[in-house]
């Protein structure tokens, strides 16, 4: 919760430890229009998310499906070189990004996120666009993601039909989505972390059998040679350039969820120094 402090300030302290105050956000300081924007800028907040909330949304909020089966796709069509080329590019420009979007969501951890900042510094008109485009970008991602784990779970069973596992996920979600922010919080935390533990259980698997540990037949970099480093030359590496953006979208939901921090000017910087650890093992690692 927010208390006044000192000087106008707005004090945040919960169960991490002491308060900390940051300078309160006046939603109406650009404001021309004479009509207050309150409520719709600093709409009722629980900040109940704790450190280890954020940093997990950090670090494996974005691990999904589309991370080993998009990827598939992209060293497809790039060749290793390609993907690891486009993978670190992106890279770069994600973190800077996520730099920048990490000190204003310390400075005005409010809901709307970079949708509502988009309207302060710049439009109205870019914040309404960049909402809608926002929207539609996750409600794909969504019905991609509820494809994905249904031919996944099919893979284990055909008795259950693909229809049942999409109707299944979408209830879980659809429950855990209305069980308040504290739920949320504490799902992805330890979903994180399941994620997190799997994934390095599979790059420990993939180095032991391409050094030869499992399977007795080493393969090292043996499609570096054959059929080559590059699938298609710079036009493999360039059609990568659009998987390795929409793999990275997720990234960005540290930023959105720092509203609800409770003490988001130590979390806030935690969540977003993982950024650059999460780029580097999880995508170009990988």
């Amino acid at each position: 919760m927010g208390a006044s402090g000192k000087h106008g300030e707005e004090v945040y302290s919960g169960a991490e430890g002491d308060g900390v105050q940051l300078p309160r956000y006046d939603a109406n300081a650009n404001d021309h229009s004479g009509q207050s924007d309150q409520n719709k800028f600093n709409a009722p907040l629980h900040r109940k998310l704790k450190s280890r909330h954020l940093q997990m949304i950090a670090i494996g909020g974005i691990i999904g499906p589309g991370l080993l089966v998009g990827s598939g796709n992209a060293l497809h069509l790039g060749g290793p070189a390609g993907i690891l080329i486009s993978f670190a590019l992106v890279g770069i420009i994600v973190f800077f990004v996520m730099q920048s979007l990490g000190e204003l969501a310390t400075v005005m951890p409010v809901t709307g996120s970079f949708t509502e900042y988009s309207s302060r510094f710049v439009d109205d008109s870019l914040a309404f666009a960049l909402g809608w485009a926002y929207w539609y970008l996750w409600v794909t991602v969504l019905a991609n993601e509820y494809n994905a784990l249904s031919l996944v779970m099919g893979y284990w069973t055909d008795v259950v039909p693909q229809w049942a596992w999409i109707l299944i996920f979408w209830t879980i979600f659809l429950v855990l989505s209305n069980l308040g922010i504290l739920v949320y919080g504490e799902v992805e935390f330890w979903l994180a972390l399941i994620k997190i533990i799997a994934l390095i259980v599979f790059f420990i698997l993939a180095i032991c059998i391409s050094a030869g540990g499992i399977g007795g037949k080493v393969i090292g970099f043996k499609y570096w040679d054959t059929p080559g480093a590059f699938a298609d030359s710079i036009n493999g590496v360039a059609r990568t350039f659009v998987i390795a953006g929409t793999l990275y979208a997720g990234t960005e939901m540290v930023g959105i969820t720092s509203g609800e921090s409770s003490n988001p000017l130590r979390a806030v910087p935690k969540a977003i120094k993982q950024v650059f650890w999460r780029i580097l093992i999880f995508y170009v690692g990988k």
